[in-house]
């Protein structure tokens, strides 16, 4: 989570980041900027675009997993395109899709949902064949700085664990699960497999080669479909 409780305004923050992260980021921006013209936009439901800029963002969102040999099935739920799709907005809480765009096409996305102050990061990608511009933390940056300057508390990157949340981060929140079983099989399942062992399973997977994870995957569909 990165909580803004320290910064009056975008101003303040910048301030505080090191001679060499403002270095890195405007080197980015720089770089972004031989490409077109770089704008970032915020969509709201019922506005132009909003439907299409989520069906590109998992669009962009599958690429990456396939391309990285990762999985991530909460995302292939029946129905969650035209869920996020239908969604609303009610002055303070709302969801949102944040879009860094070049020439008007979007090659980074976020889908977040702001309640009371709180905002949730659900859902980042970006254009594949843009990788080497580090659009995501191009868009991350817009992000923040946007959060700040409508006076949002905190920014939450939610419970997945990666790399690259402890760099836009500054406070760590401990998650707890409970789980009550009405059976030895929930027991085994909720209990045992869920809290225990798939974290670990999951952990052993990401570490491994990417060609390996797509490998990995390519043989679970294969079985899937048999």
């Amino acid at each position: 989570v990165f909580e803004f409780a320290d910064y009056q305004n975008k101003d303040d923050y910048l301030a505080s980041l090191s001679t060499s992260t403002r270095r890195s980021r405007k080197k980015r921006r720089n770089k972004l900027n031989k490409l077109g013209e770089v704008s970032y936009k915020i969509t709201q439901p019922g506005e132009f675009g909003y439907t299409d800029l989520i069906e590109r963002a998992l669009e962009m969102k599958f690429e990456w997993l396939e391309h990285t040999g990762r999985n991530d099935e909460k995302l292939k739920i029946e129905g969650l395109k035209q869920t996020l799709a239908g969604l609303a907005s009610d002055g303070a809480n709302q969801a949102l899709v944040q879009s860094l765009m070049v020439d008007d096409r979007p090659v980074a996305i976020e889908i977040g949902f702001l309640q009371g102050g709180h905002y949730y990061a659900y859902v980042g990608a970006f254009d594949w064949d843009m990788r080497d511009y580090s659009v995501g933390k191009v868009q991350m940056e817009q992000a923040v700085l946007w959060a700040i300057e409508n006076g949002v508390e905190k920014y939450d990157l939610l419970a997945e664990p990666a790399g690259y949340k402890d760099s836009w981060s500054n406070l760590v929140v401990t998650l707890q699960n409970r789980t009550i079983a009405r059976s030895i099989k929930g027991q085994l399942y909720g209990v045992v497999w869920q809290h225990h062992v798939r974290p670990r399973v999951k952990a052993l997977f990401n570490n491994l080669p990417s060609d390996w994870r797509t490998k990995a995957l390519n043989v679970k569909k294969a079985l899937g479909r048999s």
